[in-house]
């Protein structure tokens, strides 16, 4: 008897939040629903919305994969992973994190996450990996989107591997649903 594979959700997010601010609670909340719905957790595995998804994972019991880089040697990993995974570059990490995912929930960020959202939704487009949720979470993405919208180059085509959600539980759903159907 073949066992099921946990999915994982890489989680994709600024570095720059701390605790008491609202995204912090925002990518905690999420990082524990995703656990106690038996999701694993991915994520670059410092501090920031990383730490915050990775505690909320840990404190639900969940696992959380970490990817590091040897660039950021100044950098310490989060307590709550409970697997790391080093990298030596920025690039080869960004690669581990898309490879690693069977989902992705992007918060909102800075140019890390921007280039990690533009990547994993380039593979989306080019057909370079099976269709996943690409879930846009946090209030900066309908401005973003309606930017892409502008663009000659960006149409409909593109923007459908992309979706909007308002709230953690609504990204759970439509996880859900997504693997409902791919199963």
């Amino acid at each position: 008897m073949q066992t099921k594979r946990t999915r994982v959700v890489t989680v994709f997010g600024s570095s720059a939040v701390r605790a008491g601010q609202a995204e912090f609670a925002l990518a905690e909340r999420l990082g524990r629903l995703l656990a106690e719905r038996g999701y694993t957790i991915c994520n670059g595995g410092y501090m920031g919305s990383m730490e915050a998804s990775a505690k909320g994972a840990h404190d639900a019991g969940g696992s959380v994969i970490g990817v590091t880089v040897g660039e950021f040697s100044n950098r310490t990993p989060n307590p709550y992973l409970t697997e790391e995974i080093p990298e030596k570059t920025l690039l080869d990490r960004i690669r581990t994190l898309v490879q690693t995912g069977d989902a992705y929930i992007v918060l909102s960020g800075g140019i890390g996450t921007l280039a990690e959202l533009f990547i994993v939704w380039n593979h989306a487009v080019m057909n370079c990996m099976p269709p996943r949720p690409i879930l846009l979470l946090g209030n900066n993405y309908p401005e973003l989107l309606k930017c892409f919208e502008r663009l000659a180059e960006i149409g409909p085509e593109q923007l459908r591997h992309l979706e909007k959600v308002s709230t953690p539980e609504e990204a759970l759903l439509r996880l859900d649903q997504h693997f409902e159907n791919a199963d």
